[in-house]
Parts: C-alpha cells; structure tokens; sequence
C-alpha cells in the first residue's frame, strides 16, 4: 500500500516539476554583448586605457536577465550584463572581430 503512494508521488513530483514554468534568471556561463550581425562578445576583466578608445559605434538596446535567444532579431544590441544605453566602443588598433569595449560606471572593460 505504502509502495503505491509513493510511486504516485514521485511520479506527481517529476511530472510537475517537467511542467514548472522556468522564467527564471538564468545562470549563464559568461556575461556577453550580442551586436546587430549576431557576432557575440564575452565581458573580461580587463580594463583599456581611455587613451586607446575609439568612438562610440554602438550601444545596447535590450538587456536582460532572463535566459533568452540573444540574436533576437538582427536589429538589437543585447546583454545579459551591461543595461540598455551601454556604450561600446572599438578600440585604436584593435580589430572590430578581435575585441570591443563597453564603458560602464566611468571604466572602460573591454569584452
């Protein structure tokens, strides 16, 4: 008798857990920068000096928290780190393709 009403539950459990909505934050492995042509950057530690900064080319357009398809729609620039208005520059000397930087409270992190 005990058998079955745990099997009943266990079931129960798997089943309801399978279906829990999952909206989440989500625990990603690295904060990144999607750009508009899909290219992903990954936020380092690294600091550029102001000196090496080139204008701004872009700034983030959608942010958020909650796990998402970050190519949206081909027409943002989203993060999962860096809030929406987040500037990002190139870097002097620098290849686009290599790394860019985003400027965030003062300090330039290139990602």
């Amino acid at each position: 008798m005990y058998k079955k009403h745990f099997l009943f539950l266990f079931i129960a459990c798997i089943i309801f857990s399978a279906c829990s909505n999952n909206n989440s934050s989500a625990d990603w492995a690295s904060s990144f920068v999607v750009l508009e042509d899909g290219t992903k950057y990954h936020k380092t530690t690294e600091e550029i000096n102001v000196d090496d900064i080139a204008p701004s080319i872009s700034k983030v357009t959608f942010y958020s928290d909650i796990e998402f398809d970050a190519d949206i729609d081909g027409k943002t620039v989203s993060s999962n780190t860096f809030k929406k208005g987040t500037k990002i520059y190139e870097i002097k000397n620098v290849s686009k393709d290599e790394a860019l930087v985003v400027q965030v409270e003062g300090k330039f992190i290139k990602i």
